[in-house]
Order: C-alpha cells, then structure tokens, then sequence
C-alpha cells in the first residue's frame, strides 16, 4: 500500500526557487503567457542546491535530517544545542556566533589575548572602554593598539560565526554530528537526506548518508556523536593553550 506525503510548497515562488523535502529538489519555472497556471514546480531529482552559504539554522537542519512540520523542532533545536556544544568542548574554543561575550583575560603571545571566541565583530571593550585593536582571527589573538596591558583585561565584544558564514569543512562536521546525535535520540535519521550541496566559490560538499542502525552511524567515535574522521577535521581549529 502506498501512503499519500503530503509536501509544504513554498507561498509566492519566484521562477528559479529551489525547494528541497524529503531529499528530492524541485525548481520553479513560470509559464508562457496565456497559460492556465502562472508556473510549474519542476522535479529536478538529485540537483545540487545553490545556496548562498553554509547555514546552520534550524530549517536547513530539518532538511538535512529529513524531516517534516515543526512538531519536533524543540528535540531538533537540542540536537543542535549537544552537537554544538560537543564540537566546541573539543576544540577549546566558541564557534557559534555570540553577543556580548565576556572574557577575562590575562596578556599572552608578546601581549596579545589569546582569545576563546572568533571571528571578532564590531567594536571591543577593555575593562568597560571601548579600544582600537589588532585581531589575528586564524588564531584568535587580539592586540590593542593603545593601551596599556593590565595583569587583568575584562574584554566584551561580539564575535563567532553567524549562520551562513561557516568554513565549508566545519559545517560537514557540523551536519554528520548533529545526524550521530539525532540518532542518539530517536534512531537513525532518514537514509534520503541531502547528500551533496554546492557552495559557491567552494564547491560541492558530499556527506555519507547511508548510516544505519547496524553502522552505529561512527557511535564508536571517542567523544560523543563527533566522529573519528571528523575529530581530525576539528584537529585544524583546536585551540592549544600552555
């Protein structure tokens, strides 16, 4: 017996609207004049998606996980929560883009501040002032231009990566994590998720999707649902500090 799915068109679709459910991709294409409907949704199957970025939001992690309707986003949102949580713990530092972060810090690196959150955003404060400052955000040090090192620096800026600004290996992490703790919750996520996304100016991601229940979907991975392979990916942004 084959059982109807029902699937949630965008409203108001422009010709060249890409819509991805369930891990197939449809494009929009408008009608010649004088026909009897505006435009067509056309399958266009296993078709890259353009997109204009990494996204690390919750509509993009339910398309990725394959799943329909908003009656699990409280359990997706946590998933994100743990796998983003995992990853930064791993790497001794912050990703996720925050504001109004506190750290309080002593000088290091030919008096620079080693740093926990990166890239920097915006204007910093020193002890409640804003100051002019140098920022190496490869590795997350900061320098300021005129002022005085105290033994104790208060600084306050806004900084990580926003949604659509993830480095492309990062968010393959990323996605494959936040898959492993899906699975931890509920079983193994959809099999026909989205396993390829180009990116312009970097080109196409592909993700391994054929986890299942037998795989342990890389469970045997030492820290929680980041994986073995994708460990050594985090290796590159791991913060080492003496």
């Amino acid at each position: 017996m084959h059982s109807t799915r029902i699937i949630h068109w965008p409203e108001g679709p422009k010709q060249g609207d890409i819509h991805t459910e369930g891990g197939r991709t449809w494009e929009y294409v408008l009608m010649p004049d004088g026909a009897s409907v505006k435009g067509v949704w056309r399958d266009v199957g296993c078709k890259d998606l353009l997109i204009d970025g990494p996204s690390w939001t919750l509509d993009y992690i339910k398309d990725w996980l394959g799943i329909e309707g908003n009656d699990q986003d409280d359990q997706i949102l946590s998933a994100m929560k743990v796998t983003m949580a995992f990853v930064e713990r791993y790497c001794n530092r912050l990703f996720e883009y925050r504001e109004n972060h506190l750290e309080l810090k002593l000088p290091k690196v030919r008096k620079g501040f080693q740093l926990h959150l990166w890239p920097v955003s915006g204007k910093v404060q020193a002890n409640g002032v804003y100051a002019e400052y140098t920022v190496d955000d490869w590795a997350g040090i900061l320098w300021f231009k005129e002022r005085k090192h105290d033994d104790f620096t208060e600084l306050r800026y806004n900084g990580g990566y926003m949604p659509d600004e993830w480095p492309a290996d990062l968010l393959s992490v990323l996605l494959n994590s936040v898959k492993n703790q899906w699975a931890i919750y509920f079983g193994p996520a959809n099999s026909t998720s989205i396993s390829r996304v180009t990116i312009p100016d970097v080109g196409t991601i592909s993700y391994d999707t054929k986890a299942d229940s037998n795989t342990n979907i890389g469970l045997g991975a030492s820290f929680g649902p980041v994986s073995q392979s994708d460990q050594m990916v985090l290796d590159f942004y791991r913060l080492h500090e003496c």
